[in-house]
């Protein structure tokens, strides 16, 4: 008898929330930004950009540089192989070795630390997008916009508009 008592006081409250839980929601207003198109066309990420490339310049001609001489030098080897004494020659070919390991260190230190340049002022740069994102959802009283997206509706693609944000926050 109490259960049933308790069942028919409870059933007007459990009516209630199931009829809320079924009523529609407010459409959400959503939008789409392509970060890969705002990362190479902003003129903060093209200025970084060129700034990395300036940075890293004159280590990237001088290994260059040296890879080539390297290379002159072991076909100038090869050519001389036949005329020269085996010792002669296993000793130039054992300088070559360590020379090319050098070489070969010296170029895996140079692609990480421009890598690491890189990946430093992309989040830079990524923070000043996740801001001009911000300032046009709110401006456009979105509620969410996505980043990735197997399609979006032209519709809702806000890169454009960001991308406009950005130009406007990098003459500031």
């Amino acid at each position: 008898m109490r259960i049933r008592a308790l069942l028919l006081r409870a059933a007007p409250a459990a009516c209630a929330l199931a009829l809320l839980a079924s009523a529609p929601a407010p459409a959400a207003e959503i939008g789409y930004v392509d970060v890969q198109r705002l990362l190479t066309e902003a003129p903060q990420g093209k200025e970084k950009m060129q700034t990395l490339r300036a940075e890293f310049a004159e280590r990237n001609r001088k290994l260059q540089g040296e890879f080539e001489l390297f290379k002159s030098r072991e076909a100038e080897l090869e050519k001389k192989s036949l005329s020269m004494e085996a010792s002669e020659w296993d000793e130039q070919a054992a300088d070559l070795r360590a020379t090319e390991r050098r070489l070969r260190r010296a170029q895996r230190e140079y692609n990480e630390d421009s890598s690491r340049r890189l990946n430093q002022e992309l989040g830079k740069l990524e923070k000043v997008i996740s801001r001009a994102i911000v300032a046009v959802a709110k401006r456009e009283k979105l509620d969410i916009v996505f980043e990735k997206a197997v399609y979006a509706n032209p519709d809702i693609d806000l890169t454009a508009t960001v991308l406009a944000e950005l130009k406007k926050m990098h003459k500031e």
